[in-house]
């Protein structure tokens, strides 16, 4: 189902996506007795000589000189996250697009896992392979927030402008997201077919339209007050047992068993989705978590089976990319954080150190998704991540926690404003890698003139 917004057609599955960043885009500052910079000169004349200057957030500008302290934080990592506040900063959207070319213009990373949907990414790719526009490949592929916004407008051109290189950038996606407009139905049935006319059996085949049926209608359903096992499941788990079992290797031998594993993957993504539809409401924390799960699990997948010798960027919210986020002390919203375990914990227990995860933040500005009025950020309080950033005088600029001392002062625990721009507190150095900071933001803006 489709909702208006501004003008624009916006798909439901958005709302899972902005949970966070809707529920408080311009929350107030902070001040908490406690966390005030003892020594603020120190660590603000700290920030001053070690925080790298980004001289640019703009991806034409080519020149990386002042991106070369992120390669080396970077290093070998085959996986890096690339987080925002919120779905509507804009100025963070540049900012990923120029680390974006870096990424795979000096490190060879090649593959873009957007949080989308898994399958749409993985035919949008296809689609940019065959010379289709950046325009159609996206909107039909990755969330309108980010597809129609006129700041991800340049590096979803460069995305396209590298498939008539020797190194393409190959689109993929992250999440259980399923368009209004999608073709996954049919291609399970063809995928099925061309093994076996067959298969699916007519109980699945009946299945697969009932469970199309309940995605078109899912933003006029209520959710249930108590589980539901929807009886499709039972089909589309005999499905996925087709796959498991191939004793004849007959389904191997027409697809292959790379096309077979993801295949599989999102027939486990469309059960989970199934299964959350037919939840009752979440309240957050880690038990109410599935997307983070199957975000990361597919990650993880995508790493290590389905591109195993490539390097991956991920593009999604800060939110999203947490680890170890039981120490996150939440001073005025309720997103319950600390009970969550979000898709950046499973991709680091799975990879390691092979992961290397920024979040960014800012100081001051607007933010705003691409259809609302922007909204002014609040200063942050004193003594926080953000103001000490700026303070030293950085319009851009990076820092590496992973590599800091253990009694550095960084480790320690600070507020700063990841989240939503909500104040928190924590030690930043276990929930992320590294910072990019963004002194002022701006909002995202229509990529539609006429919007």
């Amino acid at each position: 189902m489709l909702a208006q917004r501004g003008g624009k057609l916006v798909n439901r599955t958005v709302a899972g996506c902005l949970l966070i960043a809707l529920a408080g885009a311009a929350g107030a500052g902070c001040a908490e007795p406690g966390n005030s910079d003892k020594e603020p000169g120190q660590r603000v004349e700290w920030l001053g000589r070690k925080a790298a200057r980004v001289r640019s957030i703009d991806l034409a500008d080519d020149d990386f000189a002042d991106l070369e302290p992120l390669a080396r934080a970077v290093g070998d990592a085959r996986i890096i996250l690339l987080g925002e506040a919120s779905h509507g900063d804009g100025a963070t959207f540049l900012a990923k697009g120029r680390l974006i070319r870096f990424l795979h213009q000096r490190l060879g990373s090649d593959v873009l896992v957007w949080e989308s949907g898994f399958y749409e990414c993985d035919k949008a790719a296809e689609a940019l392979a065959a010379g289709v526009s950046w325009r159609e490949a996206f909107g039909k592929a990755v969330l309108p927030i980010w597809a129609n916004s006129e700041q991800c407008r340049p590096v979803m051109e460069y995305v396209q402008a590298t498939q008539q290189t020797d190194r393409p950038i190959t689109l993929a996606g992250l999440g259980w997201y399923v368009s209004d407009q999608t073709k996954l139905f049919d291609d399970l049935i063809a995928f099925f077919e061309a093994v076996d006319p067959t298969w699916p059996s007519p109980d699945q085949r009946q299945a697969l339209a009932s469970i199309q049926t309940m995605l078109d209608t899912r933003g006029d359903r209520s959710r249930p007050p108590k589980p539901i096992e929807p009886p499709e499941l039972v089909q589309l788990r005999a499905l996925a047992d087709l796959l498991d079992r191939d004793s004849a290797g007959r389904v191997s031998a027409m697809h292959g068993r790379r096309r077979i594993g993801f295949m599989r993957r999102v027939l486990e993504n469309l059960e989970a989705y199934v299964v959350y539809l037919n939840s009752p409401p979440t309240r957050g924390g880690a038990d109410d978590n599935p997307l983070g799960m199957i975000e990361g699990h597919n990650a993880v997948f995508l790493a290590s089976e389905y591109f195993p010798n490539r390097k991956l960027i991920v593009w999604a919210h800060n939110g999203h990319l947490t680890r170890g986020s039981s120490q996150i002390e939440e001073l005025e919203s309720k997103f319950r954080i600390n009970q969550t375990i979000a898709a950046g914990q499973h991709i680091h227990n799975d990879l390691g150190d092979g992961v290397y995860s920024i979040m960014f933040i800012t100081h001051n500005g607007q933010t705003g998704l691409w259809w609302n009025e922007p909204a002014e950020l609040p200063a942050p309080p004193v003594g926080s991540l953000e103001d000490l950033m700026h303070r030293v005088g950085l319009e851009h600029g990076f820092v590496d926690l992973r590599s800091l001392p253990r009694d550095h002062w960084l480790r320690s625990r600070l507020i700063a404003h990841p989240l939503a721009h909500r104040p928190m507190r924590a030690d930043w150095s276990r929930v992320y890698d590294g910072v990019f900071f963004i002194d002022t933001m701006s909002p995202s803006t229509s990529a539609d003139p006429d919007d």
